[in-house]
């Protein structure tokens, strides 16, 4: 089958998103189906990108497509065309922007505007039509199942995949140090992650911090880290994807408080590396971590909360250790061949049954 994808999203193995629509894309062509991307590079991206949805639209009916599988943001002007639509998601666009307010990100009213007409009303239109949703978490789906009317059969949760296990000399070897690895976003949770740090330096001064992936510059960074861990704290802008287990191999324990997220590839690598997991209860984190069993979660916003899990796992090398064995444990079906195999399964499907 011509499988057509649109999304803005370089397809490439070193980003988020990117490396998850690389892997797809690898799926399908071992399936022998052929694969043609609208996204960056082709016609539909050379207008402003507010009106990628529609020249997407144009560009995807030339090329008549068996199946359409569009990201969120898009989807909603790929109706009509003649093919069944597939929508796949990141993080539900108005779950998000909800979220996003709960936190303090408020837009002004032209940005909340431009917003819902270039993109919340387009991604809404899509969660209510398409013939398949690939959502990326469990609250995803309930939130697509009361807000849009949608299904069990509508809703495949697809997983993220975890790059191949480290070799027994890159095991974490550090039980005093604590990596974050993600943008240096407030959704991110790095508030908290900041304030947290400040409380557990004051009771481990020896604890030492790894924030990579940034995004940013040393100095950027520490304008917002607390002075007090300046000394201990390793920033690490960008790296390369065969440098992340090295990177996490450094530490003992993983941090990440995000208050919004999709899947996070960052917390399915840290858990393949073994890490003690400290992450929020919400969104994808709640469908990788038991709390207690595999990794620890807190609520979001909590900074008492994360900085006695932060103390908790760092204060005691058995459950330490333990976690991480767990966890690592839970990710050990998660190649990506084999959940990219689970997406085109039930794209295939859906072409079938849309035909």
């Amino acid at each position: 089958m011509r499988v057509v994808h649109v999304a803005q999203i370089e397809i490439n193995p070193n980003g988020g998103m990117g490396r998850i629509a690389f892997h797809w894309r690898e799926a399908f062509l071992r399936r022998g189906h052929e694969f043609i991307h609208v996204g960056p590079g082709s016609q539909a991206t050379k207008l402003h990108i507010r009106m990628f949805p529609y020249r997407a639209r144009r560009e995807v009916r030339s090329l008549s497509p068996d199946v359409i599988v569009a990201h969120e943001p898009a989807s909603g002007t790929m109706f009509g065309l003649g093919a069944p639509v597939v929508l796949f998601s990141h993080g539900i666009e108005r779950r998000g922007e909800e979220v996003n307010g709960g936190f303090g990100s408020k837009m002004s009213l032209k940005s909340s505007i431009v917003s819902y007409v270039f993109r919340i009303r387009i991604a809404d239109r899509g969660l209510r039509r398409s013939h398949l949703l690939m959502l990326s978490n469990e609250e995803d789906k309930s939130y697509a199942q009361t807000r849009y009317g949608r299904t069990e059969r509508d809703i495949f949760v697809f997983r993220n995949g975890a790059n191949p296990n480290p070799s027994p000399s890159l095991q974490p070897n550090s039980g005093k140090t604590v990596a974050f690895v993600g943008s240096w976003l407030p959704r991110k949770g790095i508030r908290i992650l900041a304030a947290a740090a400040e409380l557990v330096q004051k009771q481990r001064g020896d604890t030492h911090w790894i924030l990579a992936g940034t995004g940013d510059t040393l100095e950027r960074i520490l304008a917002t880290w607390p002075e007090s861990c300046h000394a201990s704290t390793t920033v690490i802008p960008s790296f390369a994807p065969d440098e992340e287990q090295s990177i996490l191999a450094r530490a003992g324990t993983f941090a990440l408080p995000s208050y919004l997220e999709g899947q996070p590839l960052s917390l399915v690598e840290a858990m393949n590396a073994g890490q003690c997991c400290v992450t929020t209860r919400c969104c994808g984190q709640m469908d990788l971590i038991e709390s207690g069993t595999n990794g620890l979660l807190v609520e979001p916003g909590d900074v008492n909360g994360l900085a006695a899990a932060l103390n908790t796992a760092l204060g005691n090398d058995a459950l330490r250790k333990e976690l991480g064995r767990r966890a690592r444990e839970s990710v050990a079906d998660r190649s990506w061949e084999l959940v990219s195999n689970e997406v085109v399964d039930h794209v295939e499907a859906t072409c079938r049954a849309g035909r």
